[in-house]
């Protein structure tokens, strides 16, 4: 018995795809999903950026006490693994 690409079974009419969703309620899914997921980049690359700027107030300027210093390069040390493990696309 040959293998068919699912492909070739739908131009030949054997499989037939449809959908409940109509077009609009798609653009309308499609758009809704696109800013959501916008919405979640900036909220969370914000937050980061923020915690970072909070945290270097502690590490840089030498404000704050040793616990303090302690926590903060605790978190620069986090936010610094999670963009190496995005950016090479590892989980870490």
């Amino acid at each position: 018995m040959t293998e068919r690409h699912i492909n070739d079974l739908i131009a030949e009419g054997i499989l037939k795809v449809e959908t409940s969703e109509s077009p609009e309620d798609a653009v309308h899914r499609r758009r809704k999903d696109f800013w959501m997921t916008l919405a979640a980049i900036v909220l969370a690359v914000g937050f980061t950026i923020g915690l970072g700027v909070f945290a270097g107030k502690f590490l840089w300027r030498g404000q704050g006490t040793a616990e303090e210093r302690m926590w903060a390069a605790s978190v620069m040390t986090s936010i610094a693994t999670g963009a190496i493990g995005f950016a090479f696309g590892k989980n870490i």
